[in-house]
């Protein structure tokens, strides 16, 4: 039979599994979300700032 203390940890386990794959999907969205915003501001940007962006990468 599995005693209490172990059963207690594996709880904790899962729910520090669960809060890292919270986290990953989060900083997932997050990148997309920030990437489409970079995109759309690049979109709007003149074109001498962009040329000045590729000059300095």
């Amino acid at each position: 039979m599995l005693s209490p203390g172990f059963l207690k940890k594996c709880g904790k386990l899962n729910r520090l599994k669960k809060t890292f794959s919270a986290l990953e999907q989060q900083e997932k969205t997050a990148d997309i979300a920030w990437r489409q915003a970079f995109v759309k501001g690049f979109g709007k940007q003149s074109k001498l700032m962009r040329d000045q962006l590729k000059q300095n990468t």
